[in-house]
């Protein structure tokens, strides 16, 4: 690294005016609005700053003025491919606004298998955050306790249910009609014996368990359930008992794609083909999904849209302190590949 005329480890501002020949002030304006410094002195200090290898504490400048430009981003888990996808999203419609999206892992990870909630905040990640003074936040597939959030921010919540009555506005797919299209385009392939993973991990999981109860009661079919997270190991693990049995489902809706990867990994083992003995659909149209080895049926959420329609909202609760936008629901498509194709038959 660089050092300083007076040999410290990192060049501050009175160096580089030093060494421009400036007064600190004008150092401090050059970096805050150039266009306010004449060419010839602002190109002398860009120079020694170069040099020097100086760059401006950004977050003390802002700390010290109004806070932050930036947006928190708070993601369930990085290693979820819809969230990041969201994630992604909400930070690019953001900086189109203008705005940073700074994002960190959001939650504590519970132990799915007993059938919690997907995630806790962490609250040391909310007490990091409430010291950074975002301008807003932006939580990202988790439920949100919101005595837990800093009073007064703009939050929203994305890809994620909350609590009757919370205040904390929510952009959403509509989990039921997404559960919808798959079992009515199975049922349009003559399957009438189509089982459901998923159930366990919180309120989107329970949503969609519900919207497939609903459409097996309205057409008649019989309902059959294995519960299960949103982890692959635990799609595997219920699709084994689901489809290990003779008179086993000719169908199955999986709540996630990675639910839907580990059932497939189970139909192998099992000596099952998909679609050939098993028709299979998932939930998320991830990335992996449409990989052509996999070829998997898919719920498309409309991810992009869900960020995007996330930081408008978040930016529309910036410019209006107090405003509290109604949730949103975003209709879902139905993303069709070889897991289900011409697997039709009466059953």
């Amino acid at each position: 690294m660089k050092k300083s005329p007076e040999g410290s480890s990192r060049p501050t501002i009175r160096d580089v005016a030093a060494l421009a020949g400036v007064s600190k002030s004008l150092v401090s304006l050059a970096f805050q609005d150039g266009s306010r410094v004449s060419p010839e002195r602002r190109d002398r200090i860009m120079d020694a700053a170069q040099r020097l290898g100086y760059r401006p504490n950004l977050l003390a400048r802002y700390l010290a003025a109004e806070g932050s430009p930036f947006v928190g981003i708070l993601v369930a888990d990085l290693k979820n491919p819809v969230l990041t996808d969201i994630a992604e999203s909400v930070r690019s419609a953001l900086h189109r606004q203008g705005h940073y999206g700074l994002v960190a892992g959001a939650t504590d990870v519970v132990d799915r298998y007993r059938g919690e909630d997907y995630g806790t905040i962490d609250e040391r990640i909310l007490d990091m955050f409430r010291d950074l003074r975002p301008r807003g936040l932006v939580i990202v597939g988790t439920a949100v306790d919101e005595k837990s959030l800093p009073p007064g921010m703009p939050v929203v919540c994305a890809s994620s249910a909350v609590d009757d009555g919370a205040t904390t506005p929510t952009v959403r797919v509509d989990d039921d009609a997404g559960i919808r299209l798959a079992v009515d385009h199975l049922r349009g392939l003559g399957h009438r014996r189509i089982g459901f993973i998923g159930g366990a991990g919180g309120a989107v999981a329970r949503d969609r368990w519900a919207a497939y109860l609903r459409c097996m009661d309205e057409s008649g079919g019989e309902a059959r359930v294995e519960q299960a997270g949103f982890t692959e190991a635990e799609g595997r693990e219920a699709a084994t008992r689901l489809l290990g049995v003779r008179d086993r489902p000719t169908a199955v809706v999986a709540m996630s794609d990675l639910v839907a990867l580990g059932a497939l990994s189970a139909a192998d083992a099992l000596g099952l083909d998909v679609p050939g003995d098993v028709a299979l659909t998932g939930f998320d149209n991830t990335s992996i999904a449409a990989m052509r080895r996999i070829g998997l049926t898919s719920v498309d959420p409309m991810n992009d849209h869900i960020g995007r329609r996330a930081a408008a909202v978040v930016a529309a609760m910036m410019e209006q302190p107090g405003h509290r936008p109604a949730d949103a629901t975003v209709a879902p498509a139905l993303a069709v590949r070889h897991s289900t194709q011409g697997s039709g038959r009466a059953s």
